[in-house]
């Protein structure tokens, strides 16, 4: 999580860095500068979208086991890649693996 939180803050600093070659273009009436601050403001957005994408995916694949088991689910470990999941599953949310041979 602390990851995505150190990509998230280069992706602003670099949006920052490509609003202040706007300002030095338009100062300076640089074409070349103006678009390549536009291209770099746009990958930060792009880069910046991308990273809080997959740390809603990576949200989304934690299990509250606590929560799970207060609701009558059974949590069962996947034979192939051994992390937690509920067995009335019919896959793995990790790795795909089939849960029905899981006792």
């Amino acid at each position: 999580m602390k990851n995505f939180k150190t990509l998230i803050y280069a992706e602003i600093i670099i949006g920052i860095l490509g609003l202040l070659l706007l300002i030095v273009a338009y100062v300076n009436l640089n074409y070349f500068l103006t678009f390549s601050g536009i291209f770099i403001i746009l990958v930060s957005i792009l880069l910046y979208f991308t990273t809080k994408t997959a740390e809603m995916f990576k949200k989304d694949k934690e299990l509250d086991i606590e929560s799970l088991k207060n609701q009558g689910f059974t949590i069962v470990n996947c034979l192939n890649c051994g992390k937690n999941n509920v067995l009335e599953d019919k896959f793995c949310i990790f790795c795909g693996e089939d849960l029905k041979n899981v006792d």
